[in-house]
């Protein structure tokens, strides 16, 4: 157990905000469509292979909407791709034959991996900080919630 989150004064903020969201909110009906036009004859070409087994299982938590998301478009493909990485899924994204290692940083603070964000075409942050990191390939992961009902 993480005893710095129990006694946490933020965290239990955090989750009195998260209950609040949940007792107000009504499910999405909103357009998740992708805001620019995707060509079904690039996307035959892409197919992600993700990782059937993570470095911490809880982080299904954070990347399995994500990887829903993929299937929509793209053929998904389960596979045993090494998870060095702690906080971070490793997932890896084949165009017209060629692999590009992608990274998924869902770890709760700013810093990130150099290491990992040196050996990736794209490095998302889900926590990411406002000053940058100096890497080009270090991009915003956006906010991913604990509960699919957020």
């Amino acid at each position: 157990m993480n005893w710095s989150r129990v006694t946490s004064l933020d965290a239990w903020k955090g989750l009195a905000l998260e209950a609040a969201w949940k007792i107000t909110s009504n499910p999405s009906t909103g357009n998740f469509s992708p805001t620019w036009t995707l060509n079904k004859l690039d996307l035959d070409k892409v197919i992600v292979r993700w990782p059937t087994k993570y470095k911490w299982e809880l982080a299904i938590t954070w990347v399995n909407l994500l990887r829903l998301g993929f299937r929509k478009y793209v053929q998904v493909e389960s596979a045993d791709i090494p998870q060095t990485y702690e906080g971070i899924v490793f997932i890896e994204i084949w165009i017209h034959g060629t692999k590009h290692n992608i990274a998924i940083d869902y770890a709760d603070r700013p810093a990130i991996n150099e290491g990992c964000a040196r050996n990736c075409l794209v490095y998302f942050k889900m926590q990411f900080s406002r000053d940058g990191y100096g890497f080009k390939n270090v991009i915003p992961g956006g906010f991913i919630p604990f509960q699919d009902n957020l």
